[in-house]
């Protein structure tokens, strides 16, 4: 996939440990739930695993999707990651 540039997409999954694959100078991350499907919401502890790991990936450019949309889960756990990553992208500089 890397010789071609085609972007892997990596899910969260109770069944795929969280790693990023990263085939392209894009990284594509996609969250649905670990449990109970659309009705998931990460925890502030899952997040931070992500953000860690989004933050160590080799990509120039990430994409970060969460399809976990019941009683707006995705919205506020979009909001906790991107506030996790800023804080990252800070320490970085320092």
């Amino acid at each position: 996939m890397s010789n071609h540039g085609v972007v892997f997409c990596v899910v969260s999954s109770s069944r795929v440990p969280p790693e990023a694959v990263v085939t392209s100078e894009t990284a594509y991350f996609r969250f649905h739930g670990l449990t109970g499907g659309f009705r998931y919401r990460y925890s502030d502890d899952e997040l931070k695993k992500w953000a860690k790991v989004i933050s160590q990936s080799t990509a120039r450019e990430c994409f970060v999707y969460f399809n976990n949309d019941y009683q707006a889960h995705a919205v506020f756990n979009a909001l906790k990651l991107r506030e996790l990553l800023t804080a990252d992208q800070a320490n970085w500089s320092a």
